[in-house]
Parts: C-alpha cells; structure tokens; sequence
C-alpha cells in the first residue's frame, strides 16, 4: 500500500500538469473557465480569480476577469476596494512571487477586514500568483479554499502548478485580447449607458427600472442589448467590458 500512494499522487501531478500545459491551445474564454475549474479542482481548491490588464496601444488598456468566487463576496469586495484597497491585490502589483492569503498577512488596521469578511462570506485560505509581462501587462491569479477548511498543505503542494497556471492562462488570455475588437458591435445609446452604470451598481433589473421610470421589461430588453453589443455572457462581464473600452 505504502508503495502505491507515491505512483498514485505522481500520476494526479502529471494529469494536472498536463491539463495546465493544454490551456495553451485554447481561443476561447469558455474553453479558459472550463480549464480553469478542472485544474482548480485538480489543486484541492475550490475557487479560482484571475484579473489580467493589457495594453491595447499608447493609451489604453482592457481588463479581463475569470472567476468563480460567490457573487456575494464579489459584491462586497467591489464596496472595499472603493475605500480601503486589498493590500494583498496591491502587493501583487510589485511581487513577482506568490503571496498567501491569509490572516497574518492582514495587519491589525482596517485591512484585516479583508479576511475576516471573505471568511464571512465562504472564502478562506488561498494563494495569490502575479504575473508581469515584458510589454507591461499585468496579472493575478488567486486560488482560494471554502472557510471551514484550514489545509495549509494544500497550498504548499499545489505552489509549482499554481504558477504555471497562473503564466500559462495570462500568456492564453493575452493571445485572446490581441485577436480581439476594442470596442462594442455596435454603440451604445444614452439609456443603455445608464443601465450599465446602475448595474455596476448591484442594482436589479427592478430596481433600474424604478430608478429610471421604465418597465423592468424595457430594461431587459436594454440588458440584452448591452450584452449583445458588449459580447458579454453575464452582467458582470458586460460591465468589465464597459469599464475597460471607457464607457463608464
């Protein structure tokens, strides 16, 4: 038996290396989010957040985000970075290791209610991978566990795949965005700008339509527009897109 586990964990290291390796020959962001649930699952992690900027030209640049984090602690993290920024997303910045995420990488200061909220919100331990690009892109990806589990082995085990992946998924999206359109299918009208600034604002459909004096029918028909135009799958995409081409 005592012979066995060693072949057994060295065939699930090279399975997963050799799922990290194939993210290359993928063109699509669905094909990426398939990718990246198998290979997180892979790791014993159960959330993946990838956030990757890109230079398009001299003066601008488009943000792509990859994530399966709960919605809710999405939400509330969007509410702190307005006003007390991740000093862990900061570091990433200016770190070309990885960084964990945990309580003693919190100070005593308002920064440890980082932690102490994801934990309220289902997320744990995990560990943050930057990436720098010669070109002056940037990016991060984070690998993270429920609350209730407390497996710092995990993390060490997983630490030379979590990296590749980390540089194997930014050198595929990167390969994306250069293919890529810059800009809308089409522009957007005046009042599907306002929808879109509203949903940045967590609001719901019935919500725009009470503050716009408009049917909650006519907002989704707008929703639908923007995501159309946008090539968005959700509303949370169609408002990164919309923040990075500089419509809100």
């Amino acid at each position: 038996m005592s012979d066995s586990l060693p072949s057994a964990l060295a065939l699930c290291q090279s399975t997963t290396r050799q799922v990290i390796l194939g993210l290359i020959n993928h063109d699509t962001e669905a094909r990426l989010v398939d990718e990246l649930e198998h290979i997180t699952k892979l790791m014993r992690f159960d959330f993946y957040h990838y956030v990757g900027t890109f230079s398009v030209d001299d003066n601008s640049c488009v943000r792509r985000t990859l994530s399966n984090l709960p919605t809710a602690w999405r939400e509330k993290y969007a509410d702190f970075d307005g006003s007390n920024p991740d000093p862990i997303a900061q570091a990433a910045h200016f770190r070309v290791i990885p960084i964990l995420w945990n309580e003693s990488q919190f100070g005593a200061s308002d920064h440890d209610n980082f932690y102490k909220t994801a934990c309220e919100h289902g997320v744990g331990k995990g560990i943050i991978l930057p990436v720098h690009s010669r070109n002056g892109d940037a990016a991060a990806l984070g690998l993270f566990m429920r609350t209730e589990r407390d497996d710092e082995d995990t993390i060490a085990a997983a630490l030379g795949d979590a990296g590749l992946t980390a540089m194997y998924l930014h050198d595929a999206m990167s390969r994306m965005v250069s293919k890529t359109p810059h800009s809308p299918k089409a522009p957007l009208t005046h009042r599907e700008i306002e929808c879109l600034h509203w949903i940045a604002h967590h609001k719901s459909n019935w919500a725009i339509a009470k503050i716009l004096g408009i049917s909650e029918h006519g907002v989704v028909y707008y929703v639908r527009r923007i995501m159309w135009k946008l090539d968005a799958h959700n509303r949370y995409q169609a408002v990164a897109r919309a923040t990075a081409y500089g419509l809100i």
